[in-house]
């Protein structure tokens, strides 16, 4: 398999083409690797990169509550705009009842 099919292949599965380029770092294509050898090194860089951007997450969750205090509830969502240069981002709000 070569390093651009390998990159289709993870497209085709929802990737964004710059993520799989940086999962595919440090593969040798010279060798000609198959798929399962393509996935199986993938998931070390997929491993880390879900577990940083959960965190990522998180932690604008928790600031976003802690300025301000109201209840979250995750499958409701209302944009904001807060005055800074680079963030936008949800407030999640419970459902009236």
């Amino acid at each position: 398999m070569k390093k651009t099919e390998a990159i289709n292949l993870f497209v085709r599965s929802g990737w964004t083409k710059a993520d799989a380029q940086r999962a595919l770092e440090g593969l040798d294509f010279s060798k000609d690797p198959d798929e399962l050898t393509v996935y199986k090194y993938s998931s070390l860089f997929s491993g880390k990169e879900l577990i940083a951007r959960q965190r990522s997450r998180l932690l604008i969750e928790q600031q976003l509550a802690f300025f301000f205090p109201i209840a979250i509830h995750p499958d409701y969502s209302v944009p904001i705009h807060i005055n800074t240069k680079n963030f936008h981002g949800y407030f999640r709000f419970p459902p009236i009842a």
